[in-house]
């Protein structure tokens, strides 16, 4: 009776683990897959919007903008962030889901997302990309 039982529990844990390991390599796989996928709409909004803050604050660090000069402000960061954001996009640099059983969102853009951004603003390409980008804004 014990040996039925232990027999059991063990079928029932080998069966689990077979299940997780096939759930995480599915996710792995859907994680490298996206980063050549063109990115979901929300993605896209998430990302410019982020562009648009940190271009904003830049900015504003170094000086105190008046009501007109923000309103400029605005205008060519959404224009700035819009092309950088579209060249980033065609370039397929980064993923655009997260293995959830890995980590959080917050992680995944820790770990992936900014070290590629990184390295890709530090390119030649990129520092191209930004200066084109900058005179379509201004």
């Amino acid at each position: 009776m014990f040996q039925k039982i232990l027999g059991l529990l063990l079928c029932f844990s080998l069966l689990i683990g077979v299940k997780m390991l096939i759930r995480y390599q599915r996710a792995e796989s859907d994680v490298a897959e996206s980063a050549s996928a063109s990115w979901p709409k929300n993605f896209k909004d998430n990302f410019k919007k982020s562009c648009e803050e940190e271009f904003r604050s830049s900015i504003k660090q170094r000086r105190t903008p008046t009501q007109k000069q923000e309103k400029k402000i605005d205008v060519i960061s959404q224009s700035y962030c819009k092309c950088i954001t579209n060249d980033i996009e065609s370039r397929k640099i980064i993923p655009t889901k997260f293995n959830p059983m890995k980590e959080n969102e917050r992680q995944f853009a820790k770990r992936v997302i900014a070290p590629a951004i990184t390295n890709y603003i530090q390119s030649k390409k990129g520092k191209r990309t930004i200066k084109i980008c900058m005179d379509k804004a201004i």
